[in-house]
Order: C-alpha cells, then sequence, then structure tokens
C-alpha cells in the first residue's frame, strides 16, 4: 500500500468522524434528525400507568411493551416530537386506544388507564325480585335510594315520590332545582364535574365546559366509577367512558341493559333494575 493511499484512507476516516461522531452524540443526548422537515429536533417520553398489571402496550405499531404482574407501568423515551398512537390490550379484556401528542424535552403522561372486561359478571342480589319497585312510566325523574336499593323515589308533578309509599314525600318542589341538582355529580376528590341533559353530557374541569357524548337516545343517569371515568344509562345502554379527551375518548358499551342503574362509590359495583330483577356486577375498578 503507497503513502498516497495510506494518506486517502486517514483522511476518509477523518471525514466520516468528523460526520458520524456528532450525530451520536447528540444521538445519545435524546435528538433525533426530522427528515421531513429537515432538522435535528429533541425527543420526549410518553409514561403510562395501567390496571390491571400484565397488559401488553404498542407504540406506532412497532415499540412493544409490557407491564408485569408487580408493576403497572412502563416509560417509553426517545420519541420523536409529534402524534403518537398507543394501543393498550390483554386478553379477556375491552382494547384501549389513544392518540397522545409528544412534545420536545417532555414526558406525556397516560396513568389512569383503565381496561375493562369484555365480559361483566352480574349477578341476582336479592332472592325474591318480585320485591322491587320500578318508578312509573309518567315520572319524569327517577333515582335509586343508596341506603335501601329496592326502594326508588320519583318525581311526579313537582313531587318527590317513593316507590314504597302511596304518598308524596315532598310536594310543590320548585321547576328546574330538582332535575338540576340529579343532572350534576361531582368526582369523588371533588376536582371534577359532569351532568347530563337528555342527549348530552357535559365535564367541567378547570372552569371548562367540555363535550364528552351525544345521543340521539334519552340519557337517564350518569355517575363516577372513579375519578377518572363515568358510567351512564343511554336509553337502555349501559355505557362506561373515560373522561381524558386527548386525541380520541375511549368508551365501552356493556351487554347488559337497565331499566334503572346505580353505582356503589363504596364496593365499586354497579346495580342494576331490570324487568323488576334487581342485579349486581363484580367489582369494577380496583
Amino acid at each position: 500500500m503507497t503513502k498516497r493511499t495510506r494518506l486517502i484512507i486517514l483522511l476518509i476516516c477523518v471525514t466520516l468522524f468528523l460526520i458520524i461522531a456528532p450525530y451520536l452524540v447528540l444521538y445519545s443526548l435524546g435528538y433525533r434528525v426530522d427528515f421531513s422537515n429537515q432538522k435535528i429536533v429533541a425527543t420526549g417520553g410518553i409514561y403510562i400507568k395501567t390496571e390491571p398489571t400484565g397488559v401488553n402496550i404498542t407504540i406506532d405499531q412497532t415499540i412493544k411493551e409490557t407491564t408485569g404482574y408487580f408493576y403497572n407501568s412502563v416509560f417509553i423515551q426517545n420519541l420523536t416530537p409529534t402524534i403518537h398512537t398507543v394501543d393498550i390490550k390483554k386478553e379477556g379484556y375491552v382494547d384501549y386506544q389513544k392518540s397522545l401528542v409528544v412534545e420536545e424535552k417532555a414526558v406525556t403522561k397516560l396513568e389512569n388507564v383503565i381496561l375493562f372486561k369484555k365480559d361483566i359478571a352480574f349477578t341476582a342480589l336479592l332472592d325474591v325480585p318480585a320485591s322491587i319497585k320500578v318508578a312509573p312510566k309518567d315520572a319524569t325523574l327517577s333515582w335509586l335510594n343508596p341506603k335501601d336499593l329496592t326502594e326508588t323515589f320519583y318525581v311526579k308533578k313537582n313531587s318527590i315520590y317513593s316507590t314504597k309509599s302511596v304518598l308524596a314525600l315532598v310536594k310543590n318542589i320548585p321547576v328546574g332545582i330538582l332535575s338540576l341538582s340529579q343532572h350534576m355529580v361531582i368526582s369523588p376528590d371533588s376536582q371534577h364535574m359532569a351532568y347530563y341533559t337528555d342527549h348530552d353530557i357535559f365535564l367541567i374541569r378547570e372552569d371548562k365546559k367540555i363535550h364528552l357524548y351525544y345521543s340521539s337516545q334519552k340519557i337517564t343517569s350518569l355517575f363516577w366509577i372513579n375519578n377518572d371515568y363515568l358510567t351512564f344509562s343511554d336509553n337502555e345502554k349501559l355505557i362506561i367512558s373515560e373522561i381524558d379527551v386527548r386525541g380520541n375518548i375511549n368508551s365501552i358499551t356493556l351487554s347488559q341493559t337497565t331499566d334503572e342503574m346505580f353505582f356503589n362509590q363504596q364496593d365499586k359495583k354497579l346495580y342494576l333494575i331490570k324487568n323488576e330483577a334487581l342485579l349486581i356486577s363484580e367489582r369494577l375498578v380496583p
């Protein structure tokens, strides 16, 4: 090998080093080349926390992670500052998908995800379903007594009645006051409020009104499951919805239908009245 050849090889190696070394340094510091915009950008990350454990998490159909049985969170780093699609799956549970914006040098958090079972079990609560009373069809509003789930209160002609009494419990309620209070629900941590009209559900958060759900049918009840999920009845359908409005809103429709419903914050179970039978679900959230 001649001296000139060795010199040429040396110059090529030095040139390659001067080109590649800065890129390797930037790469190790979390920077990437955005070829579409022809510039260097800082990366970000997504922190995900889910219930239950042992779920499969995929980012943009390429990056795959799995939570263990003793930990329920993952942190995916070095993501370009753009919109990323998160898919969370577990056998026997309803899939969850969310589109999230990742910003430079920032961590986007998705830490309140709950996967609900595809088949939530319901069992009869009472041996004598016939003892349960349902509000009459001409009632303008009705709700279960949380202290006695065999009793239903209902409003008829501006008075409150009970299915266990033929006489009005309260007479001459001012128009609008009772229906307004019954249509509003406060989250367990008292940080959020939701309310519903005949066809819409709204979320009040940080002094902003956010439209959460629209139905062509009549919405008849609304309850908080925890601070991040609501359950409500749409006609006779039962729906569970998250309140995270980033990208898209995940909701599921249960196989059960109901005439009336009530969610118990103490045992985290759903109580349904259907065809004069009272059913209770398995625990919905941890």
